[in-house]
């Protein structure tokens, strides 16, 4: 098994944080009705419209 060097670690640390960040955000600012089961196409539009602002905001920050 190869060993996973400190700077590869701690990138995939903060990028994982960083995408459950977003997603723990975007769900609790789009969803709005817990009692259905799909999103309605008002959530849908709010969650992707937050999850492409994260990933803009990450690929800023992150240099990809």
């Amino acid at each position: 098994m190869e060993a996973v060097n400190s700077p590869h670690a701690t990138h995939f640390y903060a990028v994982s944080h960083f995408l459950f960040q977003a997603q723990q955000t975007c769900n609790n600012r789009c969803v709005v009705d817990f009692q259905i089961k799909d999103l309605s196409a008002m959530e849908k539009e709010c969650a992707n419209a937050c999850v492409q602002k994260h990933m803009v905001i990450m690929k800023d920050v992150a240099k990809f």
